[in-house]
């Protein structure tokens, strides 16, 4: 048993890079094909950046995410506190990570854009994504996020969070509540 704990001749492919981004482009990462699942993904740029660039993931040739990297990565808008839970946030060293699994059947690209000024200076990036070098298994859906954005609301209405249809999983939600006009944290007073 010890000497299959320590095998290392088994690695599962891990893709690494560092790119640099100028506003208004889009830059992929990697574009992949065949069937596989991306087990993790980290980012790393400068902490001013993630509410200035859009992270474009596609899967099988469907856009399954576009998001800004703060709202994609917990990081939420003012980066005060980013989100660090098991399988997305923002390491202690600023790296945004997540483990979600990301299974593909035909191709894959993960791709960012700058969405800033356009007489920015470019920004680095590093990037590191690991594969999990077998097949998704069976039964496997297509990973995917969305973003939704609701301006002041009249008290008493429900706000709309998620509706979708069809087979998965729904696994988590990051949620950035603020009041409007105010300090006040009276939308605080229900059972959120």
């Amino acid at each position: 048993m010890a000497d299959r704990l320590q095998r290392k001749d088994f690695a599962p492919p891990l893709l690494t890079g560092q790119i640099s981004l100028v506003p208004g482009e889009l830059v992929a990462l990697t574009s992949l094909e065949g069937s596989d699942s991306i087990t993790a993904f980290r980012l790393k740029l400068s902490p001013e950046a993630w509410t200035e660039t859009e992270l474009v993931l596609n899967f099988d040739g469907q856009q399954r995410v576009r998001m800004l990297l703060s709202d994609f990565f917990a990081a939420g808008r003012r980066g005060l506190s980013p989100s660090r839970s098991l399988l997305i946030g923002v390491d202690a060293d600023d790296f945004l990570y997540s483990y979600f699994p990301m299974p593909f059947f035909e191709n894959a690209a993960v791709s960012l854009r700058r969405l800033d000024q356009a007489e920015s200076p470019p920004i680095e990036a590093f990037f590191s994504i690991r594969l999990a070098g077998r097949q998704p298994f069976s039964g496997s859906g297509l990973f995917g996020a969305q973003l939704r954005h609701s301006e002041a609301t009249d008290v008493g209405d429900d706000v709309l969070l998620l509706n979708l249809y069809g087979q998965g999983k729904w696994v988590g939600l990051f949620v950035e509540l603020g009041s409007v006009g105010n300090a006040s944290r009276g939308y605080l007073e229900g059972d959120e």
